[in-house]
């Protein structure tokens, strides 16, 4: 492995930028390494007016790179053809690497398993997170756990596109890149199943990266709505069933009360932007009435098993007597 190329897709806010470039220059690392920005919103000519008053705080090689059109997974493949390493490692402009062997890490992980496609981490909070992160952060976690092939495995079906590594010529070799077409939402979800088509590996660990979200009940309605909107584009339809089943697990889910409202909304969020991508908004009303009919039938289940265990209560009470 003779390097590690770290491509940071941006929309030209620079103080995140700064924050995430600053904690790369505080890795340990025995090999070189370069980071290709690319800017995809902000032009040029207004970065370079901005950039005499940044400081990046590096002398580490920088490719600054400008697209013309609007998406992170445009701006993910412009890296993947600048990168000059084989090892690839791609951030969302909004992290910031914690641990100074992050990218040690990356590269030994790969390094041990010649195999392996690609490697991903999960985000951390920090502190003082508003309660809309908090309910994001752990959709994304309960996601990329729920992707885990097996219990007590690292092998996953999917990985989060902000935080994770993946050898160059395997990607180049199975020609597999982000679909450009999908601009916001699920953005790395057919990258993954590209992977899986081809039957190539991808590990979940437990590096972590500081993840920094603001998000608010609108703007995390949009994004779970443009998710669902994505995983459509990307996947063959799901029956009403299989969303049907999801949407349970997402009811059933132990938390505090305005958290699993939270999670009850926002799943039904991802679903609507599904089938409204698919012109099946329909189907959507048939979710909604299956999951509030079971709903009524458990809670129905619930009292007849909680007023049996009454009665049997009562009669074991009458036979002592």
């Amino acid at each position: 492995m003779n390097g590690i190329s770290i491509i940071i897709p941006t929309c030209g806010e620079i103080k995140p930028l700064v924050r995430l470039i600053q904690s790369i220059t505080k890795q340990t690392l025995d090999k070189p390494f370069e980071v290709v920005i690319v800017f995809n919103s902000i032009s040029q000519t207004k970065f370079l007016l901005k950039k005499p008053q940044i400081n990046f705080g590096t002398s580490a090689e920088l490719q600054f790179i400008w697209i013309d059109a609007k998406g992170v997974n445009k701006a993910r493949n412009a890296g993947i053809e600048k990168a000059k390493y084989n090892l690839l490692l791609f951030l969302d402009d909004d992290c910031e690497l914690v641990n100074s062997n992050a990218l040690q890490a990356h590269l030994n992980y790969h390094v041990a398993k010649p195999d392996l496609f690609c490697l991903g981490g999960i985000y951390n909070l920090p502190p003082r997170a508003s309660f809309f992160d908090r309910v994001y952060n752990l959709i994304q976690i309960r996601w990329l756990y729920g992707s885990l092939k097996a219990a007590h495995s690292q092998a996953a079906n999917f990985l989060i596109g902000g935080h994770f590594s993946a050898k160059k010529e395997i990607l180049k070799k199975f020609e597999i890149y982000f679909n450009p077409a999908i601009i916001y939402g699920g953005s790395e979800l057919e990258f993954f199943l590209a992977a899986q088509k081809n039957s190539l590996s991808c590990e979940l660990s437990d590096l972590v990266v500081t993840h920094y979200t603001h998000e608010n009940i609108w703007s995390l309605t949009r994004k779970l709505n443009r998710q669902g909107r994505g995983q459509a584009v990307a996947e063959q339809n799901f029956p009403v069933e299989t969303a049907q089943l999801q949407a349970q697990l997402g009811e059933t889910f132990t938390a505090s009360l305005i958290m699993k409202a939270a999670l009850i909304y926002f799943n039904y969020v991802f679903w609507y932007g599904y089938f409204s991508q698919n012109q099946r908004r329909s189907q959507f009303i048939v979710l909604l009435a299956r999951n509030l009919l079971d709903s009524v039938r458990y809670r129905h289940f619930k009292l007849i098993q909680k007023l049996e265990a009454e009665i049997r209560i009562k009669n074991d009470q009458g036979d002592r007597l």
